[in-house]
């Protein structure tokens, strides 16, 4: 299972010290649906109370029941999908630090004049 923790509620609160001790985990599992329109993954606890046609299970909180309609994303340039796909030396480090490049990025881009 997992290792036991404590809080020190009193630091976050600015109140006389409280010692909050967690030992269970709560998970919900896989999102082992999907969406009949749009094909999100979901939870089973995510659905509608009611079923579409043919009993089947309804979701609206990705597409509203197929109300919207987002275009797929186009494909990404060779180099680009090398490095997101990749298993080699570089596209691992790219993996890795994806994160950061994309913040540092999207600072760059406030400089930019309309």
């Amino acid at each position: 299972m997992c290792e036991s923790f404590q809080i020190d509620i009193g630091v976050l609160q600015k109140s006389p010290a409280t010692v909050v001790t967690r030992q269970d985990v709560w998970s919900i599992g896989q999102p082992t649906q999907r969406c009949v329109f749009c094909g999100a993954n979901m939870w089973m606890h995510e659905r509608l109370a009611k079923r579409g046609a043919n009993n089947t299970i309804l979701f609206a909180i990705c597409c509203m029941s197929g109300k919207v309609t987002l275009p797929l994303l186009p494909v990404p340039p060779p180099l680009l999908g090398t490095l997101l796909d990749g298993d080699d030396e570089r596209a691992l480090h790219h993996q890795k630090h994806i994160r950061a490049f994309n913040g540092m990025f999207s600072f760059t881009s406030m400089a930019g004049k309309i």
